[in-house]
């Protein structure tokens, strides 16, 4: 980190640096050589010169430089081999750089997109086959295609039916009415003649521990399984695949549970839907998870909060999750900042805040840890974190223009997320001048925990030289901080009144 936080600092003082006579230098930082583009009619460069002062043109065309020396364009590109041509003068001569990429001249779409896909492409002749999800979680998407929607998270050792196959793809199907993808790296097909599971669900009991209601559902096999949730009241309705209920009895347990209601409907011969009413006045977070063939339906009580005058948040727990790492460090700006090093500094500042408010704070990313999505979820989830924050800075796709579409932005996945991301979503707009860019649901790793309200936010581009300086000013990072820590307020006056 010391690294990290060193080069941050000589940055930040490179606009004020004396340099002479000497001839200027160029550094493009995107795109990189040989770069592909889409089939699209112009795309953004960025990058610096120094010193600052120096004219810059790119493809005989000025670019505006920015008083860090950073330069931020979009470019006409033309199919086929594609150069651009940059260009630098000052009183100290010129400097030249050509990058080569290549532009398509149409997109060509998949052939199943492009309706070639037979979705009755078995997998082989004969029975069903059976499989096992063989990852700790394993996404089924609504098509052969990792990139489609996703449609559920099952966790390693649950069985299905394989009814077809597309290229690396196997169609798993659930009960009658519905199917999904997975890819057959996720899943062990299990020997032929291996039965279809299928299981008789017995009577179900309430009980609580550890700030949490747990529902004991009783099962044959580790069942495939769909959860949709509900607000205002909070209600869960639990698919269960493959599953006959025989459901004669709900031990309830007892009464400082948040399970209000259960009820039960056989929707088909091999579909039970659990309708689960609570009494909560806000969603705080659910588990679903298998102890041998007994599904644990989890659903997480209130934190315990006992504020008081300077502790507004005593009580309550939070996870900081600074995006990224030096193995993937995320975005990069003109000037070469990283990302990944931003979000740590805004993480740092945002614990002290927290901790100041009387917060417990879980730093999933301490220094420079190489993290996959997953483990940073599962370390909130093991330390039982209340809230989980993804700290991260924004880039665009090729095809957008940061020039016009740049500013802050929220995530959020699961609806218990919704009000959270509403309430700091509210703080950047008091607080950060840059465009709102709004709250979006979106499907990314570590927005789709469900075991807490959990939020991504996007606080600038770090690819706009002017917001790229401005990240690296620690009093504008503490800014960030302070606007996550007042929504994070706000959303409890709320929810735990």
């Amino acid at each position: 980190m010391k690294t990290f936080v060193s080069s941050l600092f000589s940055l930040s003082l490179m606009a004020s640096i004396s340099y002479g006579a000497s001839a200027p230098t160029l550094d493009l930082v995107w795109p990189p050589h040989g770069h592909h583009y889409g089939a699209l009619r112009s795309s953004f460069i960025f990058g610096s010169v120094q010193p600052p002062s120096a004219r810059v043109t790119v493809n005989g065309q000025p670019l505006p430089v920015y008083k860090t020396g950073a330069f931020l364009a979009v470019v006409p590109l033309s199919p086929g081999a594609f150069s651009f041509r940059l260009q630098a003068t000052s009183e100290g001569g010129q400097a030249e750089l050509t990058r080569d990429v290549v532009v398509d001249p149409s997109a060509e779409p998949s052939p199943w997109r492009a309706g070639e896909f037979d979705p009755v492409n078995y997998l082989r002749k004969g029975p069903r086959r059976v499989c096992r999800m063989k990852d700790d979680l394993v996404t089924v998407t609504t098509g052969p295609d990792k990139d489609l929607g996703y449609q559920a998270f099952l966790p390693k050792g649950v069985l299905s039916a394989v009814t077809g196959s597309w290229g690396k793809f196997l169609r798993l199907g659930f009960g009658n009415q519905w199917v999904g993808w997975v890819s057959r790296e996720v899943v062990t097909l299990l020997p032929e003649g291996t039965p279809v599971p299928h299981s008789v669900l017995g009577s179900l009991t309430v009980t609580t521990a550890a700030g949490s209601t747990l529902i004991s559902i009783p099962l044959e096999a580790q069942q495939p399984f769909r959860v949709e949730q509900v607000l205002d009241p909070v209600r869960f309705k639990l698919f269960l695949y493959g599953v006959t209920a025989d459901m004669d009895k709900v031990n309830y347990g007892s009464d400082v549970s948040c399970v209000k209601d259960i009820r039960w409907k056989q929707l088909d011969d091999s579909l039970c839907e659990l309708d689960i009413t609570t009494n909560q006045r806000s969603g705080w977070g659910y588990d679903v998870r298998y102890e041998g063939t007994q599904m644990i339906f989890e659903i997480r009580h209130a934190p315990p909060l006992h504020r008081s005058l300077g502790r507004p948040l005593a009580g309550l727990v939070v996870a900081l999750d600074a995006g990224h790492s030096s193995a993937d460090p995320g975005a990069t700006g003109p000037l070469r900042t990283h990302e990944d090093a931003i979000n740590l500094l805004v993480a740092r500042q945002l614990e002290a805040k927290l901790k100041s408010m009387g917060a417990g704070v879980v730093m999933v990313r301490k220094e420079d840890e190489v993290l996959d999505l997953l483990r940073r979820t599962r370390i909130a989830w093991s330390a039982r974190a209340h809230l989980f924050i993804s700290l991260h800075e924004n880039s665009i796709a090729d095809s957008g223009n940061p020039l016009e579409d740049s500013g802050f932005s929220i995530y959020y996945w699961a609806p218990q997320s919704r009000p959270l991301a509403e309430a700091v979503h509210a703080a950047y707009q008091a607080n950060i001048p840059f465009k709102d860019r709004g709250i979006s649901y979106d499907n990314l790793a570590v927005c789709r925990m469900t075991q807490m309200p959990s939020i991504l936010t996007e606080s600038a581009f770090l690819i706009v030289p002017e917001q790229e300086a401005m990240l690296l000013d620690p009093a504008f990072r503490d800014r960030i901080a302070g606007t996550i820590a007042q929504g994070i307020q706000q959303y409890l006056k709320k929810a735990v009144p």
